[in-house]
């Protein structure tokens, strides 16, 4: 590994301030299911209005946050979204009915909906474009690592001391993340840009992706594997339900695909990204294939071979969505790093939103291995 990379202190810092904030979302999603499902007693669409509470949110307020991290300073904003992130997860240790839990949730939703192109902004300040490539692949594992710890480390902690304890160290975890990015020197180079461009507006991320025409054909292909993603992950439960030891199979498969995205983020950090279309393309073949592989050994009850062809998937995606990233941070200049990941992050909430809904119709009128 190149050594130059961690040898920035800016890029670790930020680097330790993502590992806490996504490590405490983690411990936050797990927990919010088993207080619905277990803790309430209520049934699968109240746990997916919960879903929907915490992304929805960001569908109108990610271009009004793009614009504001384009004209703030982008520490603050960063620091002030994880501090009141801090306090919306911790409140939900208080909560008493299933309305006071998704007021909560959207609140954290749009709060992340301005720490993340915020952050964003602040990735493309602290990290040189040579060194792009593997810092999108180090941020990969870093995310795939906390997906694979922290529900499991929740699913501990609620077995132990109840279902809410996990709320009050996720809490914890966003205020360190705040206190980390305290020491951060920068988030202000957007501002000492010398331009006579007019203040941000609300759809500005949209127009500039229409006006680069090779990056918002990406960002609409990248939008449309995202999409369908969405909507099959969504429903693996429902696939995997007639096996034997279904839940045990559940585990292992969702550790599985974020092994294989760990996997691959290590192998392609330092490799140039040249054709980022290319590798997009490529990557939504290799899950394809892993989806069709899952149905087929589903239908044949081979269900402990499906964590092995979901790695494979894991994998094709991180092939994605690493130069995905990578290329969007370099064609995109520090001062509309904002507006631009604010509209990618709008797309984004929709697959989020949309898929699942649309992959339960198709079940329902078609059947799951179809």
């Amino acid at each position: 590994m190149n050594r130059s990379l961690w040898q920035n202190r800016r890029f670790v810092a930020l680097s330790v301030a993502q590992l806490l904030a996504s490590f405490g979302t983690w411990l936050l999603f797990l927990a919010v299911m088993v207080l619905i499902a277990f803790g309430w007693h209520r049934g699968p669409v109240a746990v997916s209005l919960g879903v929907v509470a915490l992304v929805a949110p960001g569908l109108a307020i990610h271009p009004y946050a793009g614009m504001v991290a384009d004209r703030w300073d982008r520490k603050r904003l960063m620091v002030l979204s994880n501090l009141l992130s801090a306090l919306s997860v911790l409140s939900i240790w208080v909560v008493q009915d299933l309305w006071q839990l998704y007021v909560a949730l959207a609140s954290v939703g749009a709060i992340d909906a301005f720490f993340s192109p915020a952050e964003s902004g602040m990735l493309k300040e602290v990290v040189d474009e040579p060194h792009m490539a593997q810092a999108m692949s180090i941020r990969m594992m870093i995310a795939q690592g906390t997906k694979i710890i922290g529900p499991s480390l929740s699913g501990a902690l609620v077995a132990a001391f109840g279902a809410r304890i996990p709320f009050a160290i996720g809490g914890v975890s966003f205020a360190v993340s705040a206190v980390v990015v305290m020491f951060l020197k920068g988030g202000r180079a957007h501002l000492r840009q010398d331009t006579a461009e007019p203040k941000p507006r609300y759809l500005d991320g949209f127009r500039y992706l229409a006006s680069k025409r090779s990056l918002g054909l990406l960002v609409a292909f990248f939008g449309l594997i995202l999409f369908v993603l969405q909507m099959v992950d969504s429903q693996f439960v429902i696939l995997v339900r007639p096996l034997p030891h279904a839940s045990r199979i559940l585990g292992v498969t969702m550790s599985a695909s974020g092994m294989g995205m760990m996997v691959v983020a290590a192998l392609i950090q330092k490799r140039e990204t040249t054709r980022p279309l290319v590798s997009v393309s490529l990557s939504s073949i290799v899950v394809g294939l892993s989806f069709a592989g899952a149905a087929l050994l589903a239908g044949a009850r081979l269900g402990w071979s499906l964590p092995l062809v979901v790695m494979l998937g894991g994998g094709g995606a991180a092939f994605a969505m690493i130069p995905f990233q990578t290329a969007l941070q370099q064609q995109t200049s520090v001062d509309w790093t904002g507006r631009v990941q604010a509209a990618v992050s709008s797309i984004s909430s929709v697959a989020v939103v949309v898929g699942p809904i649309l992959g339960g119709f198709f079940i329902q009128s078609a059947g799951v291995i179809p």
